[in-house]
């Protein structure tokens, strides 16, 4: 079966955030290392760590909330990230160091430009 792009997105994520067994994605079960919020509490997160990362009760459900996330972003109900490409995403969301290729690395993944406006990836 074919996965979404939401899937897909979500994945490379995690991949980028750096997620290993001990990091702290996975110790949180939050692959795409979200903050606490309202917003992420009302995705699932329950508590927060010393740095307000989110911790999830599972990765199933730090995963889901990742996706959740995304297509909230992608249908513009998320302030920051309305209209934005996947560049523009991926310099919010993550605000990799100067030189990553965070953004380029999670294109790849999706087959798509970095330019793409992630309201096409839902």
């Amino acid at each position: 079966p074919k996965k979404s792009k939401i899937i897909i997105w979500a994945e490379a994520i995690k991949i980028e955030e750096g997620w290993f067994w001990g990091s702290r994605s996975q110790r949180n079960n939050s692959p795409g290392n979200l903050k606490y919020s309202n917003l992420t509490a009302t995705l699932g997160a329950y508590l927060k760590d010393k740095d307000n990362f989110a911790i999830f009760r599972s990765e199933e459900a730090g995963f889901n909330a990742l996706c959740s996330f995304l297509v909230m972003a992608c249908e513009n109900r998320l302030k920051p990230y309305k209209n934005v490409s996947l560049k523009q995403f991926s310099q919010i969301y993550a605000n990799p160091p100067k030189g990553s290729k965070y953004a380029e690395n999670v294109a790849k993944k999706l087959n798509v430009s970095i330019d793409v406006p992630i309201r096409e990836l839902v």
